[in-house]
């Protein structure tokens, strides 16, 4: 078949643009543009922005404030891979902690 006859054939075939799965966070990278200055406060933190809701995360810190380890609590719903939900420490240093999704279910 000539390219002109598939041409015509497949003249009424509709293309979609495929949106990027979304689910659960089951793993991520974390990081503190900048460096972390200390003095921060542990615990459970809800970040805000990519496509979900409902993300949490326990920061961990030692004595000084300095951030140890972040564990995920809740893997909220909604989210897709590469999103960046962010969190701004309330202690007035102004760090952000970035959360990059790498994994979802």
């Amino acid at each position: 078949m000539t390219s002109s006859k598939w041409a015509a054939r497949f003249k009424d075939v509709k293309t979609s643009a495929f949106a990027a799965p979304v689910g659960t966070i089951s793993a991520f990278t974390w990081n503190i543009a900048g460096g972390d200055s200390g003095g921060h406060v542990g615990g459970v933190v809800s970040p805000a922005g990519g496509a979900g809701t409902g993300f949490s995360a326990l920061i961990s810190v030692d004595s000084g404030g300095f951030v140890t380890s972040v564990t995920l609590v809740s893997g909220g719903l909604g989210y897709a891979v590469g999103n960046t939900p962010t969190y701004l420490f309330p202690d007035g240093t102004g760090d952000t902690i970035t959360f990059t999704v790498t994994i979802i279910v």
